[in-house]
């Protein structure tokens, strides 16, 4: 939360945010949104720790992210492409 806040402070609130929870793990899960909307993603898709935060334009790079105007939470990334929001779960 103090991150976003900074963000926001700083009128940064629309930077993109990745939370990627057992990253390279068979169980990865990655939640994906504006500074703004990741700790929503975070709590209701239960995003716990193991967990990297990666923030800035490099999330932009994610093949998922231009699918997404806001929140992306995805179950399982072979369901509808155009479906939102989003969450991506190997």
């Amino acid at each position: 939360p103090n991150i976003i806040t900074a963000l926001t402070a700083q009128g940064r609130a629309d930077v993109p945010v990745a939370v990627i929870q057992h990253g390279s793990w068979a169980n990865e899960r990655v939640g994906l949104a504006p500074a703004h909307a990741i700790l929503n993603v975070v709590a209701n898709h239960n995003l716990t720790n193991p967990a990297i935060i990666v923030i800035g334009e490099v999330v932009r790079l994610h093949p998922h992210w231009q699918q997404t105007q806001s929140v992306f939470i995805r179950e399982n990334p072979s369901v509808a492409p155009d479906y939102k929001p989003f969450l991506i779960s190997r």
